[in-house]
């Protein structure tokens, strides 16, 4: 009898793949890396996936999807479900990191946007001042003084007057 293939080696086996599976699914950051992708990305590649140290050991796929079917529970399906929920947690890190990433970016845009549109606002207030008093026209100086008022309240802030 080829012991590779003794059900108490396998079953111990799919009991370990399992265990891993559940690890990965609850710390996918301790198994962030190129080894276990490659591992999770494919029922053939985790069929191979051998570890001596967990006592998992090397199937082809055929005899992976058989012997699970007949050695634990949920069968071949569980097993495979387990993989692919181990494999999107593992992605979900990098997208998690790069929606995070994104949201800052934009998040700076608009700050530094906002704060040349503020630069603009306050350069063509001070322009209209000046043209309002060095025209003399009280009825021009009026209405800035209340265009001003109007603007700096919209912008939150008062500046005051400079010239008052």
């Amino acid at each position: 009898v080829n012991n590779m293939f003794n059900s108490e080696i396998l079953k111990k086996s799919f009991e370990n793949e399992i265990s891993l599976l559940k690890d990965i699914i609850e710390n996918p950051n301790k198994y962030n890396n190129g080894h276990y992708r490659n591992i999770l990305r494919s029922k053939i590649n985790f069929a191979k996936f051998e570890d001596q140290n967990l006592n998992i050991v090397s199937l082809s796929i055929n005899t992976h999807v058989n012997k699970a079917n007949k050695l634990i529970n949920g069968g071949y399906l569980e097993l495979n479900n387990y993989r692919l929920n181990a494999k999107r947690s593992i992605e979900n890190i990098k997208k998690n990191n790069n929606s995070r990433k994104n949201e800052q970016t934009v998040i700076y845009n608009l700050q530094v946007k906002n704060l040349q549109l503020s630069e603009l606002v306050i350069i063509l207030m001070s322009k209209l001042h000046d043209y309002a008093y060095k025209s003399g026209n009280s009825e021009l100086i009026e209405d800035f003084k209340i265009k001003n008022k109007e603007i700096e309240i919209l912008l939150g802030y008062t500046q005051g007057d400079p010239h008052e």
